[in-house]
């Protein structure tokens, strides 16, 4: 396939393995998970998660320069009403906002499991 100068291949196998791996943590999430939704990247190698931030999240309402994260943990975004927010040092993490975290880990449940 490399002789081909083909740019991106598509695996159904892969394609297949990433759907059933989101609907499968995605059903974990109605039994007490925090993940909203799942990706798989980069070969499984990376994930993006996206986590809503609870009442209990022990993250919320810290200045985002403050918070010790797991390393190899990026905060991508925040979703606040609507509004899509890039990240900075005095931005924080409000009940209520989803986030897009992205990481090479893998097994995070809740918001929580960033943190260290």
């Amino acid at each position: 396939i490399a002789s081909l100068n083909i740019g991106s291949i598509v695996s159904p196998k892969l394609v297949a393995a990433d759907k059933i791996i989101s609907f499968v943590r995605a059903k974990q999430n109605i039994q007490g998970s925090g993940i909203l939704t799942l990706h798989k990247m980069l070969d499984g190698k990376a994930e993006a998660l996206e986590f809503e931030v609870e009442d209990n999240c022990r993250l919320a309402n810290i200045p985002i320069k403050d918070l010790e994260l797991k390393q190899d943990v990026i905060l991508a975004c925040i979703n606040r009403n609507g509004d899509i927010i890039s990240p900075r040092g005095n931005d924080k993490l409000l009940t209520g906002d989803t986030v897009i975290i992205v990481t090479t880990h893998s097994g995070f449940e809740t918001l929580n499991d960033i943190g260290k």
